[in-house]
């Protein structure tokens, strides 16, 4: 799905048996705590109008990774490419918000984990790589990995209003 600059995709992992919504909570708590890179934005400096990623002060709205549950009995099957479909289809309603999850259980046999993910903060080599570390802070290594995560860089845009202004001469 595409929103403008960026788009966004889904990726859903199918798990045997019933996966339990507390603990996942917990961990996506967890990481969105650690990780306050993942409620940013695109911003501009206002002085050399470099694009940056900006991390805002967290408030309890836009600092939770969503969660939805839906519970199917096994018969109701069917209605999971739909509720699929719907989950990637709606489109992220804050600025700061680039990903959210759907957990679907059918009966006591399967569930599906579904997240959406804005290409603007994840590729599809660092979706799995999210998954990849809510595996690891299910197992309580989250501790460990959050320091090796570099949550700062610089722009690496030299001379950024020159080349603006540059621009503007030639159009």
């Amino acid at each position: 799905r595409n929103k403008g600059v960026a788009g966004y995709s889904q990726l859903v992992l199918d798990v045997g048996g019933v996966l339990p919504d507390k603990p996942l909570r917990k961990v996506l708590d967890q990481i969105a705590d650690r990780l306050p890179l993942i409620h940013g934005h695109v911003a501009r400096d206002w002085l050399n109008l470099a694009p940056y990623w900006k991390v805002n002060g967290r408030s309890s709205d836009d600092s939770v990774i969503p969660l939805q549950v839906v519970d199917l009995m096994a018969d109701q099957s069917d209605r999971v490419d739909r509720l699929l479909c719907d989950h990637m289809n709606t489109p992220f309603h804050l600025k700061s918000r680039h990903l959210r999850f759907l957990l679907v259980r059918i009966g006591h046999r399967q569930s599906r984990l579904a997240m959406v993910f804005d290409h603007s903060l994840l590729d599809a080599f660092g979706a799995e790589m999210f998954f990849r570390l809510i595996d690891q802070t299910w197992q309580g290594h989250i501790d460990e990995i959050s320091p090796r995560v570099r949550q700062t860089e610089p722009a690496h845009l030299d001379h950024w209003m020159r080349r603006l202004k540059s621009g503007r001469k030639l159009n």
